[in-house]
């Protein structure tokens, strides 16, 4: 089943000059799929993620997820759609400083809401220990090492277990070690989870064990 499709995006950016970012991106990517999306910089791919993670509207075509058109939704159903279903990994992990891991990875679920505190809590716990984090869990995300709030971020992103994850460059800051760690999950949990993933990188390592490699240049896809 195709859980994300586009038909003909374009975006242009017109400040501070008019700058044609994607031209005619028509794709579809299956539930469960591994993506990764490459290119040299500039090429449309960091633009086309946050179009598909429906952070940017201001396009033209078509984007559908789910089989259900997001053009000329509202901002409010759409980031309620965003925190409910895609869970974000982006190259720096924004943890909440003061915050201990658990807390951090409650947050997404305590703003969706939809079940009680102890149960955020333990579901937390449990994400964070799948990840081998549970002994740093309430340690405070500004005494972890960098490998370990990356991680942290990734369980922050699993909370409401999302249908889609989406990654920009998540293991820019990454030294080898730690990037072989990330990819490996991001592989399990599309493989296991049947979560679909798609990863913006520069990272030579990662489109050598996603599904699909798409591959652009000058805001098309090659």
């Amino acid at each position: 089943m195709h859980i994300i499709t586009t038909t003909s995006i374009n975006k242009i950016f017109r400040k501070p000059t008019e700058f044609h970012a994607l031209k005619d991106v028509s794709l579809s990517i299956d539930e469960g799929e591994f993506v990764s999306i490459v290119g040299k910089s500039g090429c449309g791919k960091s633009t086309l993620l946050y179009i598909l993670s429906t952070m940017d509207t201001d396009f033209t075509g078509d984007l559908q997820m789910f089989n259900e058109s997001l053009v000329g939704k509202s901002s409010a159903y759409l980031a309620h759609l965003r925190n409910k279903n895609i869970g974000f990994v982006f190259q720096f992990h924004y943890l909440l400083a003061e915050f201990s891991a658990l807390e951090n990875v409650m947050v997404p679920a305590l703003k969706l809401n939809e079940k009680h505190y102890e149960t955020i809590k333990k579901e937390a716990m449990e994400k964070l220990d799948l990840l081998g984090l549970a002994d740093i869990a309430h340690k405070r995300a500004n005494n972890l090492s960098g490998g370990q709030q990356q991680r942290v971020a990734i369980a922050r992103a699993l909370i409401n277990n999302p249908a889609i994850i989406i990654g920009d460059e998540p293991t820019g800051n990454l030294d080898s070690e730690n990037s072989a760690i990330v990819i490996q999950l991001f592989k399990t949990l599309a493989k296991e989870q049947q979560q679909t993933i798609i990863i913006v990188t520069h990272d030579i390592d990662i489109p050598k064990v996603t599904d699909r490699t798409i591959t652009m240049s000058d805001g098309r896809i090659l």
